[in-house]
């Protein structure tokens, strides 16, 4: 009993988590917006999240490993809508980019959907091939395709952050699988090299890396200037929720990429470390809930899930509190936005899914009625069913063939 309440500790951790970035996204998005746009974007924000919430107990509830047969599906209805979304006239094109399906009641981001099927169809191939891929590099080359296509497709958008992004949530599933650190790091630099030289000569990045680097507040530093100076003014505790001042229109993209500003002024030093905190839980967690996935492909799709969510997390505190160059990654489950609240939600229900399924099958065990109560572990609390006993037991390794 104790071993089975110990073990829904960190799924019940990695759920209250989520619920509670859920209440910190309506309120402070609620308060960049108010003042000049009233409850709009709150009743979307709620609206979203109540979504949100509903497809992620949906996935709890359902059995992940289904996912498996489909994968080949998902993996072509992503690449589908990444082609689709780059035909004028089909995607909507915003500051130059052509990111955006324009649905009427929302404008839906494919870049979105396509991280949740990459790291599905990875974890599938991966779970399915786990043997060939731990003993020769030849096995990468379509996991690599694979990346290298969706990837492709989004650096063609432009969104550079999201193509870098699955590459390095790529990697990491591959080496989890099983990859030789030397065929991954290979692969790895190549990717980067390649990524690389066109990132160095795309105008917009060279302009953030320069701004970075020379300390600029002016043109490509100015936001993350104004959102510094609203951090800084915040103090250790705040001026209190609704009381900041730089959501009045110093910040740009304030509910969206920089509403980590806002909780910064309103709850200063206190309020931030509160967030980073909520975040550190949600990942350390989620890799515990991985660790005791009763298959290769629920460990893979959770790794995948988790370090997808963290990552971005992090990039974007980074960003906004001017440690890294600007990149506009939304923060998971805080940040306004339809697609990714629900792709977010998607993958934290997946995760649900995946610990749900490893609690049952890790504490009950059906042994022959003839093993003797002697042979037990004495944890086990053992019932008689017919021809069977069934107790308390810890599961086998997921990584046992």
């Amino acid at each position: 009993m104790k071993a089975m309440l110990s073990s829904r500790v960190p799924i019940v951790i990695f759920g209250s988590s989520v619920a509670v970035l859920l209440v910190v996204g309506v309120l402070f998005v609620c308060s960049a917006t108010i003042y000049k746009f009233g409850s709009y974007y709150l009743k979307l924000q709620l609206l979203w999240a109540g979504l949100g919430v509903g497809l992620m107990f949906i996935a709890a509830l359902s059995d992940y490993r289904k996912l498996q047969r489909v994968w080949i599906y998902l993996y072509g209805m992503a690449i589908l809508l990444l082609g689709l979304v780059l035909v004028p006239g089909i995607g909507v094109e915003v500051n130059g980019a052509r990111r955006w399906f324009d649905l009427k009641v929302l404008r839906f981001q494919p870049s979105e959907f396509a991280k949740v099927a990459l790291i599905v169809a990875l974890a599938a191939y991966c779970a399915a091939n786990r043997f060939r891929i731990r003993q020769s590099h030849v096995a990468l080359v379509i996991p690599a395709m694979m990346i290298g296509l969706m990837g492709g497709l989004v650096f063609l958008e432009p969104d550079r952050g999201t193509a870098l992004l699955m590459m390095v949530v790529g990697g990491v599933i591959l080496w989890v699988a099983g990859a030789r650190l030397g065929h991954a790091l290979l692969l790895g630099l190549l990717a980067f090299g390649i990524l690389g030289f066109f990132l160095w000569h795309d105008p917009t990045i060279r302009r953030r890396v320069e701004a970075k680097l020379t300390k600029s507040d002016e043109g490509a530093g100015y936001q993350q200037a104004q959102s510094r100076l609203a951090i800084a003014s915040g103090g250790i505790w705040g001026k209190g929720l609704h009381n900041g001042r730089q959501k009045m229109g110093f910040v740009p993209e304030i509910h969206t990429d920089f509403v980590a500003s806002v909780i910064g002024e309103e709850k200063g030093f206190v309020g931030l470390t509160v967030l980073v905190m909520l975040y550190c839980a949600l990942v350390l967690s989620g890799l515990w809930i991985a660790a005791r996935a009763p298959d290769t492909f629920g460990l893979l799709l959770s790794v995948g899930a988790v370090f997808l969510i963290g990552i971005q997390s992090f990039v974007n505190l980074g960003v906004v509190l001017d440690i890294l160059p600007a990149k506009g990654f939304p923060l998971p489950f805080v940040s306004y936005g339809g697609s990714s609240m629900l792709m977010s939600s998607l993958l934290v229900g997946l995760v649900l899914s995946v610990g749900r399924i490893s609690l049952v099958e890790s504490t009950t065990m059906v042994v022959p009625i003839e093993k003797t109560l002697s042979e037990l572990p004495e944890e086990a609390s053992v019932c008689r069913a017919g021809s069977v006993l069934v107790l308390d037991s810890a599961r086998r390794n997921p990584f046992e063939p």
